[in-house]
């Protein structure tokens, strides 16, 4: 535990003892430990409102924009290019599943990953706001 610290794992704190058993029965190295731990404390800081799967999604239940932008959206190319995504639509279409899911690869992915719903996103007045470091913007 004293080089949780040091890590920068303190996100993983309270599962250490279930992964590291794990690791054990399983058989996976140091390298590989701390790679899946690393992953841990990057989903738990994205705070995801749920666990949500790419595998787990309904394509056929799924808007037609969303169903044909979700391969490309899959490669995480977005983010090596430097682009965010905002997905938008009416309630129940899929849009936090696919936030979710995406974020999730993402973080397997060694990417630091952030989740917003519309609320903490957008002003009062539903607005968009961005973050600019200090202070918040509306765009």
């Amino acid at each position: 535990m004293d080089y949780v610290e040091e890590l920068k794992l303190t996100g993983v704190k309270d599962e250490l003892e279930d992964v590291c058993a794990l690791a054990m029965q399983e058989g996976w190295s140091h390298m590989r430990l701390i790679a899946e731990l690393r992953v841990r404390t990057r989903m738990k800081a994205a705070k995801f409102p749920q666990m949500k799967y790419l595998h787990e999604l309904d394509t056929e239940e799924l808007p037609d924009d969303a169903r044909k932008a979700l391969p490309e959206l899959e490669t995480l190319d977005f983010i090596r290019e430097g682009r965010n995504v905002v997905l938008y639509g009416n309630p129940g279409t899929g849009k936090t599943h696919i936030a979710t899911a995406l974020g999730i690869k993402a973080c397997q992915c060694n990417h630091t990953v952030y989740i917003c719903t519309q609320t903490p996103c957008t002003d009062q007045g539903g607005k968009v706001c961005q973050d600019t470091g200090n202070t918040t913007e509306q765009v």
